[in-house]
């Protein structure tokens, strides 16, 4: 009996990967089909849907060559990893977001309509959500920026600079609508087309605001640092609230100077931490 020496050659691992220049770059797609097909092997499930994630990595502090990947998760598996369904490779972002998805949207189209073939059946597939933080959400859906006045992807608020930033008011207006945007009811609020547009999903109701950013690395990093450190702009020391925090912070970090060192790099794993223990 002829036996593979390695498990790759039994598995049939694919030991090359093609690699093309793309969007300023160098882009590897993986591939989606396959990959979803052997994450739901041996299950029960009749229908997926899909978390997808895009967002750069950057590959050192010294340099700025940075990487793009493209991942999913199947929710109704969670746990199952996180695929990784392409790898973009160059300097800061993808000069063209749309050729850089171009292969990703192609095969998702055709998983949509045709679902991922189980043994003798078909898996119905739909994208669930777009998890993504707000830079790279801007960048996909071409939209103009979070600091922008019209930067809000839920509301048609218009901001308004304070301070040298961009404040929203917490006046209720309208809600943007999946509609609007296929509309572009609102030129104001886009700087071009997206090729998500052709898959037919709700553009705003598909890409929720994400926690890390807005809260970890949003409201509890200044909450922190008000806590901890003297209030330039108001003048006020609040250097007292920090002992009130003592047990908490003691609970992650040996010493307060400790504490500090941490909070100014703004590590999202501590802040999360912290907050879960608040």
């Amino acid at each position: 009996m002829d036996i593979p020496v390695d498990s790759r050659t039994l598995l049939k691992t694919c030991t090359s990967t093609k690699i093309t220049e793309l969007a300023g770059g160098r882009y590897a797609h993986l591939g989606m089909t396959h990959n979803l097909e052997d994450a739901i092997h041996q299950t029960n499930v009749e229908q997926i849907s899909l978390l997808i994630n895009v967002d750069g990595i950057p590959l050192s502090k010294s340099s700025s060559r940075s990487l793009w990947p493209i991942q999913i998760q199947i929710f109704e598996l969670p746990e199952k990893c996180p695929i990784i369904i392409g790898i973009w490779e160059g300097t800061s972002k993808p000069t063209d977001f749309n050729y850089f998805l171009e292969p990703f949207v192609t095969e998702l189209q055709q998983i949509l309509v045709n679902g991922i073939r189980y043994k003798t059946t078909y898996v119905h597939c739909t994208v669930r959500a777009f998890i993504c933080n707000a830079p790279a959400r801007s960048s996909l859906l071409a939209i103009k920026g979070h600091s922008g006045y019209y930067g809000c992807s839920k509301c048609t608020q218009k901001g308004a600079s304070i301070l040298g930033r961009v404040a929203f008011s917490n006046k209720r207006k309208k809600k943007r609508t999946d509609k609007d945007f296929t509309n572009k009811s609102y030129p104001e609020h886009h700087v071009g087309e997206t090729i998500l547009e052709e898959l037919n999903v709700g553009l705003v109701t598909t890409f929720p605001v994400e926690y890390q950013h807005l809260v970890c690395l949003g409201v509890m990093r200044k909450l922190l640092r008000m806590w901890s450190q003297k209030w330039a702009r108001k003048g006020k020391a609040v250097e007292e609230n920090w002992e009130k925090l003592n047990v908490q912070v003691l609970k992650t970090y040996s010493t307060y100077d400790q504490a500090r060192s941490q909070l100014n790099r703004a590590e999202t794993t501590d802040l999360e931490s912290q907050s879960d223990s608040n």
